[in-house]
């Protein structure tokens, strides 16, 4: 089983300070949280958390950071058949920057392309499975989709996982509860990232206010929170300077 920071080692390529494609080094904020992603609960057997939220500031690699995430799930997570992760944002272009980085990262490694198959808006990852009863094989496929911001067509989808990018720019929750996880699903897992957006969204009713608000508290053990800000933020990140 191939954990999420065992994928971000293996499979995650990104351009570094010379051009040349390189492993990048998760930053500690980083590689805490690809830590409690995988991270299991030793007496039920089941994921610590469903949600988390990924606040930081402007350039820290969040949208990277989602889109291994979500590749992650197409191709490695053991708690889901006909795995289906879905990319939302305020708009469908901002999905599209999630799935364009998935994208890249795909056709940076030969076991990716090679299994991995890249549509527009869409990935498809197939795998052969053994059925544990009868020893038959069969095959399954597994999605990745890029939303558009389409709210009475979302409703009745059933993900194994959402990533919300960009959450700053949600002015309602209307969005939201049409991809609110689904009984159907084992362990739906939702990762909400963003910076921390404006200073006329800080108040009560705006949905990125209320869930760091929710998450500040830590009063919700399935909510794992990260957050990178203030004036000197920019030093947890090596590739700023």
């Amino acid at each position: 089983m191939t954990s999420p920071r065992q994928f971000w080692d293996s499979f995650v390529f990104l351009p570094d300070k010379g051009g040349r494609l390189a492993h990048p080094e998760p930053h500690a904020e980083l590689a805490r949280y690809l830590e409690a992603l995988g991270r299991v609960d030793p007496v039920s057997g089941l994921p610590v958390f469903s949600e988390f939220v990924i606040s930081g500031l402007k350039k820290a690699a969040k949208s990277t950071t989602a889109a291994a995430s979500g590749l992650w799930s197409l191709t490695a997570d053991p708690w889901h058949h006909d795995r289906e992760v879905l990319i939302s944002s305020c708009d469908e272009d901002q999905s599209l920057v999630v799935f364009g980085i998935a994208a890249k990262i795909v056709r940076r490694h030969p076991w990716l392309r090679k299994q991995v198959r890249v549509l527009n808006r869409e990935m498809v990852y197939a795998e052969t499975l053994t059925d544990q009863r009868t020893g038959g094989q069969y095959r399954e496929e597994h999605v990745l989709r890029a939303l558009p911001r389409d709210v009475r067509g979302l409703h009745g989808l059933n993900p194994s996982m959402v990533i919300w990018d960009e959450h700053w720019a949600a002015d309602d929750y209307l969005q939201i509860e049409a991809l609110a996880p689904s009984p159907a699903r084992l362990w739906p897992r939702m990762i909400y990232s963003s910076y921390s957006g404006l200073r006329s969204q800080q108040h009560a009713g705006n949905p990125w206010f209320d869930l760091v608000q929710r998450a500040k508290r830590g009063d919700d053990p399935k909510l794992f929170y990260s957050h990178i800000g203030g004036p000197d933020g920019w030093k947890q990140i090596p590739w700023i300077t």
